[in-house]
């Protein structure tokens, strides 16, 4: 992903390669990688969609590239399976999970609070503040062709007025 960032990046600020061939391979990278990377997506989710309803035994696209299968192990089996050491050590298990999940929204509860009570009455009446725009001197040196604030020389006229 970093690397697409990286190439539509130079592309949209106009960096030639040395090679025109890359350069080529580059701008259709640009533009054909959300699309294949939206198909992969959508692919995955509808594996995964058909794993989920036991249409098939692989429940990615990797799944089938690599050729292992997941499969649902049936209640009589699974208990047959687990001794009662296993069922202990699961219940162990699943009980660790459950206070780690309640840790962690206990955590996020606290975040949300300490959030709420550190901003003040304005920040949440009006958002974040509004800085003044700089104050600009008046100069009678400057004319309309140079910029107010960097006061360099304006190369074209603007559209917006008072831009450099």
């Amino acid at each position: 992903n970093t690397l697409f960032q990286k190439c539509r990046e130079d592309e949209a600020d106009g960096i030639q390669l040395p090679n025109r061939v890359t350069t080529f391979i580059r701008r259709w990278f640009v533009h054909l990688y959300p699309y294949l990377h939206a198909v992969t997506g959508l692919s995955n989710l509808g594996i995964l969609m058909m794993f989920t309803l036991n249409r098939t035994r692989h429940h990615s696209l990797e799944s089938i590239l690599v050729g292992y299968q997941l499969g649902y192990a049936e209640h009589q089996e699974s208990g047959d399976l687990i001794s009662e050491k296993g069922r202990f050590m699961w219940m162990i298990s699943r009980s660790a999970k459950a206070i780690a999940t309640g840790l962690e929204i206990g955590c996020f509860f606290l975040q949300v609070l300490d959030h709420y009570q550190n901003t003040t009455t304005a920040d949440k009446k009006f958002g974040d503040k509004i800085i003044d725009a700089p104050v600009i001197e008046k100069s009678d040196k400057l004319s309309s062709d140079h910029c107010p604030l960097c006061k360099k020389k304006r190369r074209e006229s603007a559209v917006i007025p008072g831009s450099g």
